[in-house]
């Protein structure tokens, strides 16, 4: 079982997700994080490029909280997990746009792609959502661009010891 991961953590696990789909190397520049503040290189017209957008979705699935005990040596440990809804948007950009997002829409139902994020203690929802056509207006020249949008389920699971007690004094009294 996986632990709590950070943001940055969800999104290099998509990243390499992304990477297995399209059987790219996990370091291609052609998939970024959709606001790097450190810039990324310009691409050319013809150039298939994808922009991934991560954010935690208001879910009614991510509202749930399931609390177990457990002792471990002298101490009681409080196991809190419930399931954080994670929204993947895909903007890709470029002639092979389209083609990119369907093998990653059909990719992710692969059994190479449910060991991945199975292992990850994640699942992804399964639908079969559209692929949005929407050319983009950018220095007076059109580009192609489509966007896909895919939900996942993560199991957080987060550790707390709550110590345990070891001496009850009890006093009775007449």
């Amino acid at each position: 079982m996986v632990k709590a991961r950070t943001f940055e953590q969800v999104e290099d696990v998509m990243r390499d997700l992304l990477c297995l789909l399209l059987e790219l190397p996990s370091d291609t520049p052609v998939i970024r994080i959709a606001y790097q503040s450190d810039g990324a290189p310009a691409w050319k017209h013809n150039d298939t490029v994808l922009f991934m957008r991560l954010s935690e979705s208001d879910e009614e699935w991510g509202h749930y909280r399931d609390n177990t005990y457990e002792t471990r040596s002298n101490d009681v440990i409080k196991e809190s997990s419930r399931t954080r809804v994670w929204e993947l948007h895909l903007i890709a950009y470029g002639p092979d746009g389209s083609q990119w997002l369907n093998r990653i829409k059909d990719g992710i139902h692969t059994q190479a792609a449910k060991r991945f994020y199975y292992a990850m203690d994640m699942t992804v929802v399964p639908s079969n959502p559209a692929i949005q056509r929407i050319p983009e207006l950018y220095d007076g020249r059109w580009w192609a661009r489509f966007d896909l949008k895919l939900i996942f389920y993560e199991h957080y699971l987060v550790e707390e010891n709550v110590k345990s007690i070891e001496h009850v004094n009890v006093t009775i009294e007449k």
